[in-house]
């Protein structure tokens, strides 16, 4: 949302897969609204029930479509600004503080893992 361009050009073309795959049974939307805005407006997760039809198979195109339009996106970047990107960096480290002080998922990866994976594991969000 501060940056239309970026917004533009590596958010929104997540919205058609999203749409796509949102009404699977067992799908869900965050709830948080401060997790919804630093993930992604198209951030979803859920346990998907065995029962629907051909759930592995779905479970496996959704992974690989959105893989595909990673690699796409991330194909066609271009450098940045470096006094962007510092800015970015720092909102980014923000956004990750916010994270874990508010996220009850970070015990849970401390208790069965260890505080560092579970820092490093959160981190990739960001």
């Amino acid at each position: 949302a501060r940056d239309p361009d970026y917004l533009e050009k590596y958010i929104m073309p997540m919205e058609s897969l999203w749409k796509k795959y949102k009404g699977i049974e067992g799908a869900g939307i965050e709830r948080y609204v401060w997790q919804r805005v630093m993930l992604s407006p198209f951030y979803t997760y859920g346990k998907y029930k065995y029962a629907v039809e051909n759930i592995e198979d779905k479970s496996l195109d959704i992974t690989i479509e959105y893989l595909n339009l990673y690699t796409k996106l991330w194909a066609e970047v271009q450098p940045a600004d470096p006094g962007y990107m510092k800015a970015l960096n720092e909102r980014k480290k923000l956004m990750l503080k916010t994270m874990l002080d508010n996220d009850p998922g970070e015990f849970w990866l401390k208790q069965n893992l260890d505080e560092h994976t579970a820092h490093k594991i959160l981190s990739l969000l960001f």
